[in-house]
């Protein structure tokens, strides 16, 4: 600086010198969305009002998304800083699990408050 002060800056990083453990969770994963895929494959024919096919699929789908950006990160994790790596992963996850809570549950809860609505005007009508 013009005091004569020298500013360092540095950046911690816990890492593992092995590639392992990030193919065992991508592993783990794309082993988790082949049993969601077999899984919606299979309650394809069931009941309209039990069959969640179409909500397990769009999470599969956006999982399958998100796990394709896991591999990258990690084909390219020499190149990249350390801190933008650890921040592209931690941004990866949480937009992960927003969407299948977004995608899974707000419907639901949604579906559960219009259902509450209409039995509150339904018992309302049918009284004096």
């Amino acid at each position: 600086t013009a005091d004569g002060y020298i500013i360092v800056s540095v950046a911690y990083s816990c890492r593992s010198g092995s590639r392992v453990w990030m193919v065992v969770s991508v592993g783990t994963q794309t082993a988790f969305l082949l049993c969601g895929s077999l899984l919606a494959f299979m309650t394809r024919k069931t009941k309209n009002d039990i069959n969640e096919t179409n909500k397990i699929a769009i999470l599969i789908y956006s999982n399958f998304i998100c796990v394709l950006l896991r591999t990258i990160l990690v084909l390219l994790v020499n190149t990249i800083d350390a801190t933008m790596w650890n921040l592209s992963q931690s941004v990866i996850l949480s937009v992960d699990v927003l969407a299948s809570i977004i995608v899974y549950f707000v419907p639901k809860f949604m579906e559960s408050e219009n259902k509450n609505n209409n039995d509150v005007r339904h018992n309302s009508k049918g009284s004096p």
